[in-house]
């Protein structure tokens, strides 16, 4: 995720918690007191059924294509 986020000029703009598990990440997304998550499936499809208000912004995969 670092190198993702420097490839993208972002580090210094960036602070990266990790906090939650991901079970606890996605409930807390789903409830909407979470507002940005980086969850890896099958969390992305559970949150984004359960709550249909939950949008996925970066697939991650594409995103290190396009850095590396």
């Amino acid at each position: 995720m670092n190198y993702i986020l420097k490839q993208a000029g972002l580090e210094d703009k960036t602070e990266l918690n990790y906090a939650l598990d991901h079970a606890t990440l996605a409930q807390s997304v789903i409830a909407e007191d979470t507002t940005i998550a980086l969850l890896p499936q099958p969390f992305v499809t559970q949150t984004t059924l359960k709550n249909p208000n939950v949008k996925m912004l970066i697939d991650l995969n594409e995103a290190w294509n396009d850095a590396t």
